[in-house]
């Protein structure tokens, strides 16, 4: 008869063979630095078509102005209930 498998000794193999992999590869800070490192998104305002440029840039300025608005909206309704 066989004895069964400790729990106990697989946990202590599969911890083991994680930290050689991570040895090998360099990295002793964890898994998360194993992934590939995305490129960083560039702001739309800074895209190199002049039409997505114009675009990104009014939007931009469209959404300021309907918070200003919306801030003026709010100001003005909170003397009001005064």
């Amino acid at each position: 008869m066989a004895n069964p498998p400790n729990s106990d000794t697989s946990k202590n193999s599969a911890q083991e063979k994680t930290e050689e992999n991570l040895s090998k590869s360099g990295s002793t800070t964890g898994i998360k630095n194993q992934h590939k490192k995305t490129k960083t998104k560039k702001s739309l305002r800074e895209h190199s078509n002049p039409i997505v440029r114009v675009f990104a840039k009014s939007g931009y300025a469209i959404g300021i102005v309907i918070l200003v608005i919306g801030g003026v909206l709010a100001f003005i309704a909170s003397i009001l209930a005064v």
